[in-house]
């Protein structure tokens, strides 16, 4: 098929990348699912203040772990979407390498870090259900005796077998995932996504955190240098960059809690990212 090879040469390159760290969030998960198989470690108390400082670290893999912990119901709602609008993905080493663009990623980094911030507050505030303290994830009590019972025997085996297996298995529906999502970007093709971000209407921000949604690097790439050339306005380049989650949101659907969280979550994501880029087209 058209571009399929360069489809999987793509979607091979982003997920080989994050590999490792994935094996090391999910030996981390096992070791602390083997630790505290009764009771939650008190991960959440300045839950979207951590978050968005993880986020925006230029790696998608933060997004991909603080998700795995949303969904063992570790980390609040808010901390999630903290890491997701704080996330700086490809679009820093991207303006970084543009002659005068420093004062550009500051702002961006620092916006986003606030944005986060308050973001994840206030829907911890109004809008999270309250977590369990007795339990690490929802099947542990399924698995609590087996711990037990090779606690002293098998441990590390055990821990380093089933984090390789959860991390293939990870890994192989990510590199699908991406390998589908950058064919469908190549069919589009990056100067049509182009001409359509660069109309200059009060649509912008609407189509820019739509088109950052896409869980690949190409939409914040192409934000990115659009916005050092001049095209994009500030404001519709940040609805884009904050929409623009990495990873983390494809397994959000694949192992959350169940589809409707998935939308809700997308649809926090995308409005926050909207009202944020109207507001600061604004000033900027």
């Amino acid at each position: 098929m058209k571009y399929l090879q360069q489809a999987f040469f793509h979607g091979a390159e982003e997920t080989l990348v994050i590999l490792p760290f994935l094996f090391f969030i999910y030996l981390i998960l096992e070791l602390l699912e083997h630790r505290f198989s009764h009771k939650t470690p008190d991960l959440r108390r300045f839950g979207p203040l951590l978050g968005s400082a993880l986020g925006m670290l230029p790696q998608c893999g933060f997004s991909i772990a603080v998700t795995t912990l949303f969904n063992k119901r570790v980390v609040t709602l808010g901390t999630l979407l903290a890491v997701y609008l704080s996330t700086s993905d490809e679009a820093v080493p991207i303006l970084l390498a543009q002659p005068g663009q420093l004062a550009t990623v500051a702002k961006i980094l620092v916006l986003k870090f606030f944005i986060g911030l308050l973001a994840g507050l206030v829907i911890d505030r109004f809008c999270s259900k309250p977590l369990p303290d007795d339990c690490f994830c929802s099947d542990c009590h399924q698995h609590s005796e087996d711990h037990q019972k090779h606690h002293h025997t098998t441990a590390m085996p055990a821990v380093l077998f089933h984090s390789c297996k959860k991390t293939l298995k990870i890994f192989l529906f990510l590199l699908a995932a991406m390998v589908i999502l950058n064919w469908l970007l190549l069919l589009v093709g990056q100067e049509q996504l182009a001409r359509l971000l660069s109309t200059g209407t009060l649509l912008q921000p609407f189509l820019c955190a739509l088109v950052g949604l896409v869980p690949t690097c190409v939409p914040s790439i192409l934000i990115a240098q659009l916005l050092a050339e001049g095209i994009l306005p500030f404001g519709s380049a940040m609805a884009g960059l904050c929409a623009s989650s990495g990873m983390g949101i494809l397994l959000l659907f694949k192992e959350g809690h169940g589809w409707k969280t998935g939308l809700q979550v997308t649809a926090l994501l995308y409005g926050v990212s909207v009202f944020c880029g109207l507001v600061l087209n604004l000033f900027f």
